[in-house]
Formats: C-alpha cells, sequence, structure tokens
C-alpha cells in the first residue's frame, strides 16, 4: 500500500511504502526510480515489526522534490518468499487528482451560490410586480 502526504520538512511529498501481513520475517523492500535505479537516498526504513496474528509488517519512506515528481517516476518493489516474482506497486502522484477534485468543488459551490442569488432575484422582481400593479380601490363614502 502507498501512502501520499506533506513532507514535515521540506517542500516535498512522502511516499510511505506499507508492507504488512506477510510470514516469515525476512522481507526486502526497495524503492525505485525509472524502473531502475534503486534508491537509498532520501529513504528512510522503519523496523520489521510483528502485527499480533504471527505477520509482520514493515514502512519504508520516500521523500520526493517537487522537481523529481515531475522528472521521475517511483515504484515500490517488495521481494518475500510468499510471492512468486518480485511486487512493483508504482506511485502515482495526487496532486493532479486533488487539485481536479478541488476546482470541481469550486465550480460546483459557485453554481448552487449563483442559483440561489437568481431564484432570490427572480422571487424578488416577481413579487415587486404584483405590489406596483396594484392599485387599491376607492373609497366609497356611504350617501346620506
Amino acid at each position: 500500500m502507498l501512502i501520499q502526504r506533506k513532507a514535515r520538512e521540506s517542500a516535498g511529498t512522502d511516499v510511505i511504502c506499507h508492507v504488512t501481513g506477510f510470514y516469515p520475517r525476512e522481507v526486502e523492500v526497495n524503492w525505485i526510480r525509472d524502473g531502475e535505479a534503486l534508491l537509498e537516498e532520501g529513504v528512510w526504513s522503519g523496523e520489521v515489526l510483528p502485527n499480533g496474528d504471527t505477520t509482520y509488517q514493515l514502512r519504508k519512506i520516500l521523500t520526493v522534490s517537487p522537481e523529481d515528481q515531475k522528472k521521475h517516476s517511483y515504484s515500490c518493489q517488495v521481494d518475500h518468499a510468499s510471492l512468486d516474482e518480485k511486487m512493483d506497486v508504482k506511485w502515482i502522484p495526487e496532486a493532479a487528482l486533488n487539485m481536479g477534485i478541488v476546482a470541481g468543488g469550486v465550480l460546483a459551490a459557485l453554481g448552487l451560490i449563483i442559483a440561489v442569488i437568481i431564484v432570490h432575484i427572480w422571487k424578488k422582481r416577481a413579487s415587486g410586480a404584483r405590489s406596483r400593479d396594484y392599485t387599491p380601490a376607492q373609497s366609497v363614502t356611504p350617501m346620506q
């Protein structure tokens, strides 16, 4: 599983490769750049920890600068005895997706606000038109 978050100490992004539910304990987890380069710089590796159900988990965190996000592709590679072959999970930066969702939300909100304003103006004009056309009846004085 890959999780993306804002890096704490830089303008970059932390990408967490969280491998869990494996047994036996021995596992190899690496960050790969552009399908070939094994990364060590910018990678923090946690310890292999027990899950409590006889399986284990491990996290490897890669910090990627905004510039490198645009220039390179990244994947987390897992090699374990339970796998027939190494597993590669490609990281797809979420920034573009998040911007699209935010932009869509803003446009939807603006559309709703405009619709409410139009309905309000229409109702006001409709009620105002009736009151301008209204002329009170002449008062009739009783004949004596």
